[in-house]
């Protein structure tokens, strides 16, 4: 069960072109209308590939053990060059809002 997850996850959130997880935008309406949800189309959301990684939320898979060893070394490295990383830990968003999630909080 757990690999069957782990394989859904992949479809549904890493994009290769980018080298990192992303967050999947789904299209506001819903109902019984709405196609079904298909990896293709989210492949090609624009929302989600065109977010930078500002937030820390595209290497939690790294903690939750979902990344392969590719997957962990992209996303390792953006992580680094992300300018998330500080003194006190990793930053949840580089936006400094004044909100207590927001940096310069880790």
């Amino acid at each position: 069960a757990a690999a069957k997850r782990r394989v859904a996850f992949d479809v549904l959130f890493w994009r290769g072109s980018l080298a990192r997880w992303v967050d999947v935008w789904l299209p506001e309406g819903g109902g019984d209308s709405e196609p079904p949800l298909r990896p293709s189309s989210l492949a090609a959301s624009s929302g989600a590939a065109a977010r930078a990684p500002t937030l820390a939320d595209f290497a939690l898979p790294l903690w939750a053990g979902l990344a392969d060893e590719d997957q962990a070394a992209w996303t390792i490295d953006a992580l680094f060059h992300s300018g998330l990383p500080g003194p006190g830990g990793v930053a949840v968003t580089s936006v400094a809002s004044g909100q207590q999630w927001d940096a310069p909080n880790a």
